[in-house]
């Protein structure tokens, strides 16, 4: 279980950053312009939204071996068969199916950990998180050496292989059977408003993480005058500061706490905002400081959710997981419409509000929780 867990988020880290890694080489075979490439990017968001508010309330009901087959296939067959002629829609169509076959693979090993560890999983749940961080790190000069020999199709058949791996790897490992839910919790009997904190939370994080990572090439290039290179080397730097919070908050405690959120959430915010208009040129130390200070906010998250729901836990993971989803479609595309019409500069710096609406959401879920 633990291994396929860990092959599984790694490939999913690789795939967050496969659109952004890919950037220079799809906007120029495609001919996508900046818009359009933050459409695309995001799309991975709405199909892992669909994915995994989708694969909650059948976590919770249906056995999982069945699921992580055919969840994992999808994005393996949505990988192997892009083609470097495309037009915008069906882009589109592939990185949205890679999105929902990852969803609902991400949520149904989220589901079995925090219910074998109950208020404990913290700490398993960030080391499997931080197999996603890992993956999301190596993964762009991986993917630059293989446009290098080839062009961007190259990097997407060689996740979607690993994606087939998973999938024939799930038919050999035992996933335990849900817990037979007749006490499962509709969706309309959990939504609360500590809930719907952890949707804002969720949003303004997924958002934010989503818009850097595709926007780190462009910004080295148009506003930096660094190469492409650079942007992808930051692209990983910034996944390597998310690995590092998320470690550190492994050692810092055993149980979730809601107070790290708003902690790291108002740092963030003002390391990025003191990079962005100050020019910084050494993006790569950038990214990563803001990566850090935030790392352990998606599966802290997660795992209040279980905690805060054990008897739906799966349609509570789902329905968090979901809303940053939503975050991960409309930021980007704002922040690209933002760049768009400004600068990328001007993008990237609104992103230090979406920080911040992190900090202040997670307030309001603690303070909710403790009344």
């Amino acid at each position: 279980m633990l291994t396929l867990g860990f092959a599984t988020f790694a490939l999913f880290g690789a795939v967050l950053v496969l659109v952004g890694a890919s950037f220079e080489s799809m906007s120029s075979s495609l001919g996508f312009g900046l818009e359009q490439m933050a459409v695309l990017g995001s799309s991975l968001s709405l199909g892992l939204g669909a994915g995994v508010v989708l694969a909650g309330p059948l976590v919770d009901r249906l056995p999982r071996k069945p699921l992580c087959f055919g969840a994992s296939g999808i994005a393996a067959l949505a990988l192997v068969s892009v083609e470097p002629e495309m037009s915008l829609a069906r882009a589109i169509l592939h990185v949205v199916a890679v999105g929902f076959g990852g969803g609902l693979c991400e949520t149904a090993i989220n589901t079995i950990t925090v219910e074998r560890f109950g208020e404990r999983a913290i700490r398993p749940l960030t080391l499997l998180h931080s197999a996603a961080t890992l993956g999301a790190v190596i993964s762009p000069p991986i993917i630059g050496m293989m446009i290098g020999a080839g062009d961007f199709t190259t990097g997407f058949r060689a996740t979607g292989v690993g994606w087939g791996l998973v999938c024939v790897g799930s038919l050999f490992v035992t996933l335990p059977p849900p817990r037979g839910h007749a006490r499962a919790r509709k969706i309309g009997a959990l939504i609360s408003p500590s809930l719907i904190a952890l949707f804002a939370v969720s949003f303004a994080y997924v958002g934010m993480e989503t818009s850097i990572t595709i926007f780190a090439v462009p910004y080295a290039v148009d506003t930096l005058a660094l190469s492409a290179d650079r942007g992808r080397d930051a692209i990983s730097s910034f996944w390597f500061g998310l690995l590092l919070g998320r470690l550190g908050i492994v050692a810092l405690t055993a149980r979730a706490d809601a107070r790290y959120l708003v902690g790291g959430g108002l740092a963030a915010a003002l390391i990025l905002a003191v990079g962005v208009l100050s020019g910084w040129q050494q993006i790569e130390v950038l990214v990563a400081s803001c990566g850090l200070f935030v790392g352990f906010v998606f599966p802290l998250m997660v795992s209040l959710a279980g905690e805060w729901f054990p008897e739906s836990t799966g349609t509570a993971t789902g329905l968090v997981i979901g809303a940053g989803c939503i975050g991960g479609f409309a930021v980007p595309w704002l922040t690209g419409a933002i760049a768009e019409a400004t600068s990328v500069s001007t993008g990237v710096l609104s992103l230090t509000g979406w920080i911040l609406c992190i900090a202040i959401a997670a307030h309001f879920a603690g303070r909710l929780r403790r009344s």
